[in-house]
């Protein structure tokens, strides 16, 4: 059977990982189990700092809010960043290893010390990144809606889920080969996968794309 790639993402979001794969022969799926909506909510009166832990939660709540003068800005990994930079808030705190929730939850709780953090989210958030901050000090605010619809795939060699609603969506019509391999696009996929007794062969130090194309030439693709 040829090499095949699956990854839980919309083929635009992918682009990179598409050109890499092209020039190697390697066939790509990418889709999305995923859909999302706003939800109404309101602004809390008083809050210090913000964290993003998406650029999905950035277009939500920015789409819909604006943010008192002095505001600081906190975000989940470099494209949480990027999305900030580009609707017009410069980012005060990016994890440095979005992949390695445990790390970076601690890395923020020292940065952000006693300040009120309001974390704009989705209704199905894990909420990993509180986990080191007093809870009194914590706002949640649910900004969009997650729905799940299932799709019947090809086998494929290579399995990328990004999220642990993305692995719902796949094992809902679909399921594991034992000789595939299977990435996770970070810590709590990785830990969706183990909860649902499935293999991982790699975890993403870093949940980028451009992570996860060294990750296959180093480890997949290797010659």
């Amino acid at each position: 059977m040829s090499t095949s790639v699956f990854i839980s993402k919309s083929l635009h979001d992918v682009a990179d990982l598409a050109l890499f794969l092209e020039t190697r022969g390697i066939e790509l799926i990418a889709h999305s189990f995923l859909t999302f909506e706003a939800v109404a909510s309101n602004l809390p009166e008083k809050f210090d700092c913000i964290f993003f832990g998406s650029p999905r939660s950035v277009r939500f709540f920015l789409s819909n809010h604006s943010t008192p003068e002095g505001t600081r800005f906190a975000c989940a990994g470099q494209k949480t960043a990027e999305t900030l930079s580009e609707l017009g808030h410069t980012p005060d705190f990016i994890a440095s290893q979005s992949g390695n929730i445990d790390a970076s939850s601690c890395a923020f709780g020292k940065w952000c010390g006693d300040a009120t953090v309001l974390f704009p989210l989705s209704e199905t958030s894990n909420k990993s990144y509180t986990k080191h901050l007093d809870s009194r000090k914590v706002l949640e605010m649910v900004v969009y809606r997650t729905s799940i619809s299932s799709l019947k795939l090809p086998v494929c060699t290579i399995y990328i889920f990004t999220s642990p609603s993305n692995v719902t969506g796949f094992l809902n019509e679909n399921t594991l080969r034992p000789e595939s391999k299977v990435i996770a696009w970070g810590q709590t996929t990785a830990e969706a996968l183990e909860s649902r007794h499935l293999p991982c062969d790699h975890v993403l130090s870093n949940s980028s794309e451009q992570d996860l194309i060294n990750t296959l030439n180093t480890h997949f693709f290797c010659v």
